[in-house]
């Protein structure tokens, strides 16, 4: 999708401000991560205002999805038994008039900023991408093959939150590398997010072993009803048909809404350039 720079600042301003106003006050990782997702919402309210004004029609869903703790992979070499995939998937598909599709995903393992080294086997496997499978075998029974070019390939990252009322840096990214610490960074969600629509961040998918595994984990999240601390795993973050159109009255009737851990969905029909 191209976005103007008018737009492009004006969404990544929006995430801002929704991710400052969720972690301000919130210690802990899975609080912080359950906030964030519990009223996601608010932040496709806002984004409907501006996409919902972009000069080409469009047809985008964002649904966000949470997960704790699962659902974990091994890999080969590893010497614990199983570790999380990841905490974070955000996964963009933009189809055009032809029913083409172009996708995109970004998988984010999330840690609290802190002056602390991160788990060294969730740091190989976003590193060096070893063979790995899932431990839930109902998700997908092959290894998969990830080639990491470059090394590490920017699909996989961390997210590092903070009190954003005490650390101006509360919800940037970095790239993975060996001895990494969580407090460092190189982007920003908001800005990660934003760069998804225009294929920039995450890694597209392109028939791999990256897409396999991807959209394994996809239909997995979809069939999981689950809800975290009363609130559904599966979440609707916007939902905008064409310019104009007013945001969904109730997403959740729809019934194609996928349930899982904390996943964004954003769809767009839009003609590819050229």
């Amino acid at each position: 999708m191209k976005l103007s720079e008018e737009f492009k600042s004006a969404l990544i301003e929006d995430a801002f401000l929704f991710l400052q106003s969720k972690l301000y006050g919130i210690s802990g990782e899975v609080k912080m991560l359950d906030a964030i997702h519990r009223d996601i919402s608010d932040l496709g309210d806002e984004w409907n205002k501006i996409l919902a004004s972009t000069p080409a029609s469009l047809k985008i869903t964002i649904d966000s999805y949470f997960i704790h703790q699962t659902p974990k992979v091994s890999y080969t070499g590893i010497k614990k038994t199983c570790i999380e995939f990841g905490d974070v998937l955000y996964l963009y598909t933009e189809t055009d008039n032809k029913n083409n599709k172009r996708e995109t995903a970004l998988l984010m393992q999330a840690k609290v900023y802190e002056n602390k080294k991160v788990d060294t086997h969730q740091l190989k496997l976003y590193t060096d991408w070893p063979t790995f499978w899932f431990h839930t075998q109902s998700i997908h029974k092959s290894g998969f093959n990830v080639v990491s070019i470059p090394q590490p390939h920017p699909g996989g990252r961390y997210l590092l939150l903070a009190d954003s009322g005490k650390n101006s840096d509360f919800a940037s990214t970095v790239t993975p590398r060996n001895g990494l610490k969580a407090n460092i960074h190189d982007n920003y969600l908001e800005r990660e997010l934003v760069g998804l629509l225009q294929f920039s961040n995450g890694r597209e998918l392109l028939g791999d072993d990256w897409e396999t595994a991807i959209k394994s984990i996809e239909k997995y999240v979809k069939v999981n009803g689950k809800t975290f601390k009363g609130t559904l795993r599966g979440q609707p973050l916007l939902y905008v048909l064409n310019n104009g159109t007013a945001p969904n009255p109730n997403p959740n009737s729809n019934p194609d809404n996928p349930k899982g851990f904390w996943f964004v969905h954003i769809q767009a029909d839009v003609p590819f350039p050229g």
